[in-house]
């Protein structure tokens, strides 16, 4: 019996040494788990939450936050052909490069204004123009100073292959509808400037007579007045030759809230036609010459 009791006590010591070793090469003291009451501990609450079972990919740790981090990225980023379209093309068939256009447009969904200047034109006969620089507030009589074309987003470019009547490219504005009554665009601007009657008119005691008011509510919009009728006094003809035309005009609104439209007018200065009556295929490329969107006729 005795033999018996002093084998079991070598087993246990056995045991206990062996159990120790166990403890000790995996982790001892230093184990994550040995102050904790669980085998494995659960997760934190925010991570739980945010990361594993909330919004982030089952797994959660980096590889969520990696993928959450690329999906913002990737909102932010707008491939230009996604909104970048070409409108009407159907006046490219013309021969006469002054009549001679086409209309590119950028999506309202765009989160930003994108630089046309730089884009490139190309066709089937070859040419490979580039988008210039414009007027962003034309003024006549003056050499104006050209700058970068962005279009805002909802905006259009009407690209014309001929010259510019008034030799820029420019942003349409309130007053530019008085261009149209001494010089010819295709298509036409619009001629939404406000009219002559509206205006503020001068106060007493240089205030116009009846025949002057009367003549002023006849006048159509955005148009200066060519030959005076004698029969208007000298006061009012000096208020129609200074104050109904496009510089008037512009003073008198270019803080306006609406004073600039959504569209530029983009010259392209060619002699001859740019695109072919037919079969022919328009390319907008970027300005490292990829290719943004094609339109075909």
């Amino acid at each position: 019996m005795e033999a018996d009791a002093k084998k079991d006590l070598i087993y246990l010591i056995l045991f206990l040494i062996g159990l120790g070793l166990v403890w000790y090469y995996t982790g001892g003291p230093n184990r994550g788990t040995s102050k904790s009451p669980f085998v494995i501990p659960p997760y934190p609450i925010e991570e739980a939450k945010f990361g594993v079972f909330g919004g982030g990919a089952a797994g959660g740790g980096s590889d969520g936050e990696g993928a959450s981090s690329s999906g913002t990225a990737a909102e932010k980023e707008q491939l230009l052909s996604d909104i970048i379209s070409f409108g009407s093309v159907y006046k490219a068939k013309e021969t006469d490069p002054s009549k001679e256009y086409i209309e590119i447009k950028l999506s309202s969904k765009s989160k930003n204004k994108i630089l046309f200047s730089g884009l490139r034109l190309k066709g089937d006969y070859g040419l490979d123009l580039p988008i210039g620089e414009g007027v962003y507030l034309y003024w006549p009589g003056i050499t104006n100073s050209k700058e970068p074309i962005f279009i805002e987003p909802g905006g259009t470019a009407i690209i014309t292959s001929g010259q510019s009547p008034v030799g820029y490219s420019f942003r349409v504005n309130k007053c530019t509808g008085y261009f149209e009554q001494f010089q010819d665009f295709y298509p036409s601007l619009s001629k939404d400037c406000p009219y002559s009657k509206d205006e503020n008119l001068p106060a007493a005691p240089n205030n116009l007579d009846d025949k002057c008011l009367d003549y002023i509510d006849n006048l159509s919009r955005c148009e200066a007045v060519e030959s005076m009728p004698e029969y208007l006094s000298s006061q009012c003809q000096e208020y129609l030759s200074t104050k109904i035309n496009y510089k008037a005009c512009v003073d008198a609104h270019r803080n306006d809230s609406d004073f600039y439209k959504n569209e530029w007018r983009i010259f392209l200065d060619r002699n001859e036609e740019m695109w072919k009556e037919k079969r022919e295929t328009i390319e907008l490329l970027d300005q490292s010459g990829n290719l943004i969107k094609l339109s075909s006729y």
